[in-house]
């Protein structure tokens, strides 16, 4: 008779729930009492006092001394090991004075029963350092390996069902950015790691049963370490009050970026036989898949995918390619393509080998757009997205333009009944866009940054409408891009007259047009590929 592995592993955990063989009954109620000491400023100064001078020399010479490579990363080695015990203090008052009491809103018996970190301190192999002077950012690579001690042991239940780790090991490089947008130190940077082991402590009973350590390990990298801290996923914290997030460059469309999956050669399966292939490119949360190319060894596209991205970093665009089954898709291949490099070198043209397949590469060309404040640009353009239209997977824009409403004065509501509670939308065509409210003010400062990509620039036209909470339009101001077509540097600013049912007031608004020219060289490449 055969019984399901289910029957054993529920008959284990009842057998260890009733009969835990690890401590007695008496001392696990004593651990029930967790002792969270209690550092006075005192001590506080007083241990700050102790490391800084140890400390302080080797932080001197790495910022103001040339050094050469291996004396700054030992001398980042000698800081850490300073450092390592006040940051395992860190983590656990950290775990066990917030992240518990979350915890425990939802599952009142967990706790941690026991955090410490070890003795054993991560060592720095290598450092790397990059300047973005244009974002006002330092960042440090460090590529780590640990190989320690550090133990973490939680429980659950009236019968402290304990699970716990005990030894970590981890390989990886560990990214710090350094910008003025904070005042609290995050807890993580952006690890990428390549090793994760873990020895488990508490559940020696489930680890015999096969298959079971490999299921440990592959939840804990998916739900510990790709779903919290690996990009693109980032740990949010919080922003000086002081600081204007209109500031930042994330805010609208930076870049736009045209994937072209032109062909593949020597696409051939282990049996010799040959597919009915497509490509799916992603990023930046948008999809683009090609037609179903017809079986063939050298399969031919010719299609491409216009992609907008912020000026984030560590953005990726990621190109797989499937063979169309009956059942189901096999994929034959999956790449990804850094956004700041094809950003740089403006045109990337490559052929990537298919893992999945006895042999075969595709053949891919990535460009980054020009945005150009020249509008003799601009009908050469139109003409060429025109007649490539039967390539393009979404339509090609020929513009994008740039709006901020910064502002209002002398906003009323009808009748005079009370001050509003305001916010600006912006609308072109099909696309609109909504910035935040400002309440109970006749002087709003809505800092709206928005940006659109248009096809036609010349028979779009821009129209911003200023709503109240409870009286709905106040006021609208519409500008034809015709006009704004015609201005110096495909600029205009200042401010507009709202226009209204009764006598309002006015906003200011900024108006940039960009025309999205493709790097020179590159436009015939699809001719001869097609």
């Amino acid at each position: 008779m055969d019984v399901p592995i289910s029957v054993f592993v529920a008959g284990l955990l009842v057998y260890w729930w009733r009969h835990p063989d690890d401590k007695p009954v008496k001392r696990r109620k004593m651990e029930e009492l967790i002792v969270i000491p209690q550092v006075s400023m005192e001590e506080y100064y007083s241990d700050i006092n102790k490391i800084l001078p140890v400390v302080w020399p080797g932080i001197a010479r790495i910022l103001y001394t040339e050094t050469d490579e291996d004396t700054r990363i030992e001398d980042l080695n000698k800081i850490l090991v300073e450092l390592w015990p006040y940051f395992g203090q860190y983590i656990k008052k950290l775990l066990i004075d917030w992240y518990e009491p979350i915890i425990r809103n939802k599952c009142a018996s967990f706790r941690f029963s026991h955090v410490d970190l070890g003795e054993k301190v991560p060592l720095i192999t290598d450092t790397r350092l990059h300047i973005r002077s244009e974002r006002k950012q330092i960042v440090l690579d460090l590529d780590l390996t640990y190989d320690g001690n550090a133990a973490v042991k939680i429980a659950l239940g009236r019968r402290f069902f304990r699970i716990g780790a005990k030894k970590l090991a981890v390989v990886g490089t560990l990214r710090v950015v350094l910008a003025p947008l904070i005042d609290e130190m995050p807890l993580f940077g952006f690890p990428d790691l390549d090793v994760l082991e873990v020895n488990w402590s508490g559940i020696r009973h489930l680890l015999k049963i096969p298959g079971i350590s490999e299921f440990l390990a592959k939840t804990v990298m998916h739900w510990g370490v790709e779903k919290m801290f690996v990009p693109p996923h980032c740990m949010p914290t919080r922003l000086l009050k002081t600081f204007r997030l209109d500031r930042l460059f994330f805010r609208v469309t930076r870049n736009i970026i045209r994937v072209y999956i032109l062909e593949a050669e020597d696409l051939i399966s282990e049996d010799s036989g040959v597919f009915c292939p497509y490509a799916v490119i992603c990023g930046a949360q948008q999809k683009g898949k090609t037609k179903v190319a017809k079986r063939s060894p050298n399969p031919c596209w010719n299609q491409a995918f216009q992609m907008r991205f912020n000026d984030l970093p560590m953005q990726e665009i990621d190109i797989s390619v499937f063979h169309h089954g009956t059942t189901r898709d096999l994929c034959l291949g999956s790449w990804t393509l850094d956004v700041e490099e094809i950003i740089s070198q403006k045109a990337i043209e490559k052929w990537l080998p298919f893992q999945n397949a006895a042999s075969g590469r595709l053949h891919i060309l990535l460009q980054c757009l020009d945005l150009a404040r020249d509008t003799t640009e601009l009908p050469q353009v139109m003409i060429t997205n025109r007649i490539s239209r039967p390539t393009q997977i979404n339509r090609f824009s020929s513009a994008v333009i740039f709006i901020l409403v910064e502002e209002a004065k002398d906003l009323r509501v009808k009748n005079n009944a009370g001050l509003p509670t305001s916010h600006a939308v912006t609308k072109i065509g099909k696309q609109s866009f909504s910035g935040k409210v400002c309440r109970n003010t006749a002087t709003p400062q809505w800092r709206a940054k928005s940006s659109f990509l248009l096809e036609k620039p010349h028979k779009e036209r821009v129209k911003i409408t200023v709503k109240d909470k409870n009286h709905g339009c106040l006021g609208t101001f519409t500008l034809h891009l015709s006009d704004l077509l015609l201005a110096e540097n495909l600029t205009m600013e200042g401010w507009h007259q709202l226009d209204a049912s009764f006598p309002q007031g006015s906003v200011w608004i900024r108006f940039e047009l960009r025309v999205l020219v493709p790097p020179r060289g590159v436009e015939t490449l699809m001719d001869s590929g097609s």
